[in-house]
């Protein structure tokens, strides 16, 4: 199966798009209401919204998990992560975004990831620019907006940082802006709460409560763990590949692969900031994760061992969901 995703035919959006009404199914038919406890600003709005309309905004997340699939795809595609335009990672970032129960709701990394994908396509637009002070900005400003929906992708001003190391010559500029664009929504979010004389409820509940108050949890159920075991398994085989030259890709290529692999690791130190391993840490790392995976995939030279990870992968997905 996963042989026709490895070809760039207009097709394979249509099979994405219905295989995540399928893989969804079962949470438009089970949806529970969710418990809006110490979340950041905008998903507490959209928590209330969907305890209020829950089918509407059931349907609205899983067009944002196939929206960020489409786009991440089409990343890797034009900076030929993958070789040859094709829908692997696209199809991979769907089946975890939707692979376990708890991730088949609205969930604050469904909303946060699409503009993460849009940051990184934009702090990605700077490689080789005379002058990429619009380019790291921009991103700044969406991965600022993406941590008022969970506040453990606050990493990520890090991760700037260390992209524009990899990709950019030294410029003090670009090393400075990143803050400045991560400040902006918090300088507007500020003002409303003060407004409102709630300033120390915005700090304390909303953005230091899980780091200060709450101990580190694995949340993970046992019917939830061959999933985990199974994305481990093949990670593992992706990232020995990655670092055993498997495949030698453009330059250009090699520096998208890098700023990719800190922002797995980036993500992972954010899981710090959540103080929960649980389904929300898988969403949290869906970007990268997909991205080598499906890169393994699609360079493995026996094709039987690639549909064997794949089906492996789908089978365990959808003996969880019994």
């Amino acid at each position: 199966m996963i042989n026709f995703f490895r070809n760039n035919t207009p097709f394979a959006t249509i099979i994405i798009c219905v295989l995540g009404v399928l893989l969804w199914f079962s949470g438009f038919l089970n949806s529970t209401s969710i418990i809006v406890k110490h979340e950041m600003p905008l998903f507490e709005t959209i928590a209330f919204s969907y305890n209020k309309a829950s089918i509407a905004v059931s349907a609205f997340s899983l067009l944002l998990i196939l929206g960020s699939s489409l786009l991440l795809n089409r990343l890797c595609n034009d900076y030929e992560l993958l070789g040859r335009p094709n829908y692997v990672v696209g199809l991979i970032y769907l089946l975890i975004c939707c692979s376990l129960p708890g991730l088949l709701k609205p969930n604050a990394f469904h909303f946060s990831n699409i503009i993460i994908v849009l940051g990184l396509q934009r702090l990605l637009s700077g490689y080789r620019q005379t002058s990429a002070l619009s380019s790291v900005f921009d991103s700044s400003l969406l991965f600022g907006i993406a941590t008022l929906f969970d506040f453990s992708s606050v990493t990520l001003v890090l991760f700037v940082w260390i992209s524009i190391a990899i990709i950019r010559p030294f410029n003090w500029q670009e090393w400075v802006i990143p803050v400045i664009g991560f400040i902006i929504p918090y300088l507007f979010l500020g003002v409303y709460f003060f407004w409102i004389d709630r300033i120390d409820y915005l700090i304390y509940d909303k953005m230091l409560y899980n780091i200060i108050y709450e101990p580190f949890v694995l949340n993970f159920t046992s019917k939830e763990m061959p999933v985990i075991y199974t994305l481990l398994a093949i990670l593992i085989f992706s990232l020995f590949n990655y670092f055993t030259g498997g495949v030698t890709p453009k330059l250009k290529s090699q520096k998208v692969l890098q700023v990719l692999l800190v922002l797995l690791f980036v993500n992972l130190i954010g899981v710090l900031f959540s103080r929960e391993i649980g389904y929300e840490m898988l969403a949290q790392c869906a970007i990268p994760l997909s991205v080598f995976i499906g890169r393994y995939l699609y360079v493995i030279r026996r094709p039987f061992f690639s549909e064997l990870f794949f089906f492996l992968l789908l089978a365990v997905i959808i003996v969880c969901k019994f």
